[in-house]
């Protein structure tokens, strides 16, 4: 049976878990990196990166009336510094494992705090079943959108779609199981969630429970994955055992405040619906999601509350953004020559629209629309420099406001 112990973090932002299949060497092979050991009974691999951000705003008097003024906010900050250990266990069955924290949020969604000083992110084991799949226990990513399935450092832009972090967690605790069928052209993944170890004062029983599956396939795949056609479809559903809902997200600027926001919406349960595409071609790579969230509430009014995102990218250099199948996600960007080679490294041109409606009934958490163009550049394949321009319309309350945001970014990896 292949090995697991790199399987789990082909670099270090990848998709824990989920790359398994790919063989690693036999027991005992020398490391192939520094930041590596191979042993007869464990894998261990070590990595870590880093994100500064740079961001300046202009709004209109609306904008400011609705969410404050920004320039307090107009400041260079630490995105993220990250560190993971992870790698296989052989008990005589392979056990892989992933532990990985955070200094600043570096995964946003609808429940994450962003002054939280650091986070655990993915503390997880998981295992083969023979005929049956992967199964990972633990806090990790629920198995749901393509977006929020990829890692943030290989996104289009700086940050994911609003509606994505509006209506979607960042992780979870639970259990997953998932499998591919027929050379990747098919993947399914299952997952139960309840959060209640992260929730002071809430035992397991009273905690909100999630059951989520996602299903992906490939109906075009070409030749080394030169072109390829992406299709999936997500579902969630959760309890509300707490008695309420909220949904909420910044305009995909991680220092500013929420600018839609339901507040608390008492409810029995909530259900979301999650559609995604993407295509690419040479250079090219298209996709599309759409979200909504239909709540039960207990008084009898139940919300729907929408959104999504349409995004473009042109390798310029002419690079290929490839697909995963084991993962059921596109592929890290890959430089044909960086500049330690003498190259000029890849360089992306990207847009986007993304929208997010959370007023509907007697809620009236607002609703903002996103437009953004941005470049991204990497010298080398564990570096990334990206500049991004946005413009933001919002409306909440009966008022409306516009809003400017510039954003740069530098990423480096390192022991990836």
């Amino acid at each position: 049976m292949p090995r697991l112990s790199l399987c789990l973090v082909a670099i270090l932002f990848c998709h824990p878990g989920e790359v398994c299949g790919q063989s690693t060497g036999e027991s005992g092979d020398p490391p192939t990196r520094w930041n590596e050991y191979r042993g007869a009974r464990f894998d261990l691999l070590f990595g870590a990166g880093a994100l500064l951000d740079l961001g300046a705003y202009t709004q209109d008097a609306g904008s400011r009336s609705l969410v404050g003024d920004h320039e307090d906010l107009e400041r260079g900050e630490i995105r993220a510094v990250r560190a993971f250990v992870a790698g296989e266990i052989r008990i005589p069955h392979p056990v892989g494992y992933m532990i990985g924290g955070a200094y600043r949020a570096f995964d946003q969604g609808f429940d994450t705090d962003t002054d939280e000083v650091f986070t655990w992110f993915d503390v997880q084991v998981f295992t083969p079943i023979p005929r049956v799949g992967v199964l990972t226990v633990g806090k990790m990513k629920e198995p749901i959108s393509l977006a929020r399935e990829m890692s943030l450092a290989w996104e289009e832009l700086l940050e994911r779609p609003m509606h994505l972090d509006a209506f979607l967690p960042s992780r979870n605790i639970g259990v997953r199981l998932a499998n591919t069928h027929g050379d990747g052209r098919l993947r399914w993944a299952v997952g139960a969630y309840n959060a209640w170890l992260e929730q002071e004062g809430v035992g397991f029983s009273e905690m909100s429970r999630q059951g989520i599956l996602r299903a992906s396939g490939l109906p075009v795949s070409r030749p080394d994955h030169r072109e390829w056609l992406h299709l999936g479809l997500g579902f969630r559903y959760s309890d509300a055992r707490l008695g309420y809902v909220q949904f909420g997200t910044s305009p995909e600027a991680f220092p500013l405040p929420r600018y839609v926001d339901t507040e608390r919406v008492s409810a029995d349960h909530a259900a979301t619906w999650n559609f995604e595409a993407a295509w690419s071609r040479g250079p090219w790579w298209l996709s599309g999601e759409f979200t909504q969230v239909g709540v039960a509430a207990v008084d009898g009014v139940d919300p729907t509350f929408r959104g999504g995102h349409l995004s473009a990218v042109w390798a310029v250099t002419g690079e290929h953004r490839r697909y995963r199948p084991d993962a059921g996600v596109v592929d890290r960007a890959e430089p044909r020559a960086s500049v330690h080679e003498g190259g000029w490294g890849l360089l992306e041109l990207a847009v986007r629209a993304s929208w997010v409606d959370m007023t509907d009934g007697t809620i009236d958490g607002g609703e903002a629309l996103r437009w953004s163009v941005g470049a991204n550049w990497y010298p080398t394949a564990d570096t990334r420099v990206s500049a991004t321009w946005g413009l933001v319309d919002l409306e909440r309350a009966g008022t409306t406001g516009r809003t400017g945001i510039l954003q740069a970014r530098w990423m480096i990896l390192m022991g990836p």
